[in-house]
């Protein structure tokens, strides 16, 4: 199994590999009550938001493949696991992370997709969704992390569930973390409750918590370089505006 930067042919299966893969997530459940209702609404929000990651110049996505030898291996090689990245801040080095991605076709493309969000979102296309909670939720993201100055985020890390257990999650995990360890600067995410652990065994650890009107609140961590361990604060000593560390 390997990881590689992805395709456009990938994203529709990172977006069937979604609705499995987060059957049990608590925040989409309470975000999507729908969802099971509306089975191809919910699957269609995964594959706009990832067309959209894909072409942005902001976002790095990466997918596990299998390889011939690999347990389970179909005869052919398929996406078992993604990762969407960001690489936040204004140094140089952001800066020249996100130029890197940037082309003409991608800004075309990244428009299209806005276009057709607002449309959806303007007539209420997608009925597995509440839309109110979602905002609710956007509001409460938009301030993650916003005393960290420069930082790699995880914004989406997913495993096909029949190859959990495996190591999938931790090579895509692991690329983030050489990146950062590399330029000095923390990894930062927001987990659920099924995910905690896999991020603690990983070397993550609780930096805060993110409030969110109607749900619980969503835990921070973050994953510091060798020798910055607690650079960025300990949970207690948050000073940032609604977070409780």
């Amino acid at each position: 199994m390997h990881i590689r930067l992805a395709t456009a042919h990938d994203i529709s299966e990172t977006a069937t590999l979604s609705v499995s893969a987060f059957a049990d997530d608590e925040l989409l459940e309470w975000m999507y009550p729908q969802r099971a209702a509306y089975p191809a609404h919910y699957r269609a929000a995964f594959l706009l938001r990832y067309q959209e990651r894909f072409w942005s110049p902001n976002f790095f996505f990466y997918v596990a493949e299998t390889d011939e030898g690999d347990e389970d291996w179909s005869g052919a090689a398929e996406v078992v696991g993604y990762a969407t990245w960001s690489r936040r801040g204004n140094s140089e080095v952001a800066k020249r992370w996100r130029r890197s991605q940037y082309s003409w076709r991608a800004t075309v493309e990244v428009a299209l997709l806005q276009i057709e969000e607002w449309y959806s979102d303007t007539i209420k296309a997608d009925k597995s969704l509440d839309y109110g909670k979602r905002e609710k939720f956007r509001a409460a993201a938009s301030a993650d992390f916003e005393d960290v100055d420069e930082m790699w985020k995880l914004n989406n890390l997913a495993t096909d569930p029949r190859f959990q257990h495996r190591g999938v999650g931790g090579m895509l995990i692991a690329w983030g973390q050489e990146q950062a360890r590399r330029e000095n600067v923390c990894v930062g995410l927001t987990a659920s409750k099924v995910g905690q652990g896999v991020y603690r065994k990983k070397g993550f650890r609780m930096y805060g918590e993110l409030p969110c009107p109607g749900f619980i609140s969503v835990p921070m961590m973050i994953w510091e370089p060798e020798g910055k361990e607690g650079a960025w604060g300990l949970y207690r000593d948050s000073k940032q505006k609604g977070v409780v560390r």
